[in-house]
């Protein structure tokens, strides 16, 4: 090779050199520019246009957006002043209003640029749904789609970690519902088919971590999963599923006629009661478990259904009554007059055992009133010692007992109950039955499938000690019976 050729090589290859060198600085000098250019927000009007007209091609209305605000590095975008306008007449509501929103951006895949939303923000999301006489709505048709086209073109799929929506409502004509709530993992997709006079919306939503948290209640984490259709006249709920806490429901509905909406349903839940006694801060709630199945339908403002239930491993801890592992079955009606169950079946069972010291009748105007009114009777129990463990009674002192029963059985011929009463005394430490004693029919107050037992009797004959008093109830029809016992002390 020649000096000539050596130096012609050279040549080229700086040429070559400072070619490259410059088309890297214009391309470094051009993305300074454009991250300069959109970083200072002289970019964010065509970002405003941008997400404008994708919305309008979204939602098939006009779209208005006061302001945007970009920051870059925490791929962040806050919207202000958002409005989608539907077919509303002058004057009124628009389809939506958001005063803020504010969302998050998260790569999901970097070089398959796949992109989704971290957090979004809503403050005061207002949505205004209103429909005429004719059924004619406020929501905008589905743009018709074009012959080269498929017949079923995916709106959105909107996929979101976390969403908070605060101080809204709802507007369905002129009934408005608060709307405020949050929660993890939301995913929304909407499809749009059918023809441009009939079009038809088909959705899926599945948001597992939803909480709700009013301010006497504890947060209840609530998980909802649906797939839906939209219609002009109409909208079909094929598959609902609503989890919370502890508890279960499948549903179904079919709505037709939005000016004047009919209602059709079924459903099928399992409720623990935990769930109600726990997040609704209700002690008094029994804990157990139950199956509700049934079906109805809603319209012109007049509810009707049919079901059955059944309930099981019932555990009831009011004061007057405890009893556990209680069972119950049956059907019911409904409407708007309220709840009626035409054949309750439920095992037998008894409230707590009370020993009393007094124990008499009250006044009418005080029938359910006051500290220890149970019904028309007070009925004051003797509550153990500071140095006791049982109830103690001094001989000469009067023994009242007081106790009802549930659920007897009922005769179909003569529409009563038939039952049993006797009980014993115990004494502890020898275990004798010192005393016995049977409840004549004519001498407890009993009503269909219940019964109050009211007993007295003199402590002087009983020696100091500790006795055990049982009660035996047999429902001679049913051939059940219960058995509730109590501890006392006669000094």
């Amino acid at each position: 090779m020649t000096q000539e050729t050596r130096r012609r090589k050279w040549r080229w290859l700086r040429h070559v050199a400072w070619v490259l060198a410059a088309k890297v600085s214009l391309i470094v000098l051009i993305l300074i520019g454009v991250a300069i250019f959109f970083g200072s927000g002289a970019g964010n009007p065509l970002i405003q246009r941008f997400i404008v007209r994708r919305l309008e091609r979204v939602a098939g209305g006009r779209v208005e957006l006061r302001a945007i605000s970009i920051r870059w590095l925490r791929m962040e975008i806050l919207m202000k002043g958002l409005v989608i306008h539907g077919r509303e007449p002058a004057g009124t509501e628009p389809l939506f209003s958001a005063e803020e929103v504010q969302a998050g951006l998260r790569v999901d895949s970097f070089w398959g640029r796949k992109v989704s939303l971290n957090d979004l923000l809503v403050q005061k999301p207002q949505i205004h749904i209103r429909v005429e006489k004719d059924g004619t709505t406020n929501v905008p048709p589905t743009r018709s789609a074009a012959a080269n086209k498929p017949l079923r073109e995916t709106l959105f799929d909107l996929r979101v970690r976390r969403v908070q929506l605060q101080n809204g409502w709802i507007l369905y004509n002129d009934v408005k519902t608060p709307l405020a709530l949050e929660g993890n993992n939301l995913r929304l997709a909407l499809d749009a088919s059918g023809s441009a006079d009939r079009p038809l919306y088909l959705g899926t939503l599945d948001w597992q971590s939803v909480t709700f948290a009013a301010t006497r209640f504890v947060p209840w984490p609530v998980g909802v999963s649906a797939k839906f259709t939209l219609q002009r006249d109409g909208l079909t709920l094929e598959q609902g599923v609503l989890t919370a806490g502890r508890s279960r429901l499948d549903a179904q509905a079919e709505m037709q006629d939005y000016a004047k909406p009919k209602w059709t349903y079924k459903y099928r839940g399992w409720l623990n009661l935990r769930d109600i006694r726990e997040n609704m801060r209700s002690p008094e709630t029994p804990t157990g478990l139950a199956d509700v199945r049934g079906e109805g339908s809603l319209a012109d403002g007049q509810l009707r259904g049919t079901g059955s239930y059944s309930g099981r491993d019932i555990t009831l801890t009011y004061p007057i009554f405890r009893a556990s592992g209680v069972s119950s079955r049956g059907s019911f009606h409904m409407d708007n007059k309220g709840l009626e169950v035409p054949d309750f079946d439920g095992d037998l069972s008894a409230s707590s055992l009370i020993l009393a010291d007094k124990m008499e009748r009250v006044p009418v105007k005080d029938m359910g009133r006051g500290p220890f009114v149970i019904g028309d009777t007070l009925v004051r129990p003797r509550v153990p010692g500071m140095t006791s463990k049982t109830a103690v009674f001094k001989r000469g002192e009067k023994l009242n007992i007081w106790m009802q029963v549930y659920n007897l059985a009922v005769d179909e011929k003569n529409g009563k109950s038939d039952a049993s009463v006797e009980f014993d005394v115990v004494q502890e430490g020898t275990k004798k039955t010192v005393l016995h004693g049977t409840q004549p029919a004519d001498m407890t107050r009993s009503a269909t499938g219940q019964l109050t037992l009211e007993k007295t009797f003199p402590a002087n004959g009983l020696e100091p000690g500790i006795y055990r008093l049982k009660v035996h109830v047999r429902d001679q029809i049913a051939k059940q019976g219960v058995e509730p016992e109590a501890i006392f002390t006669i000094e």
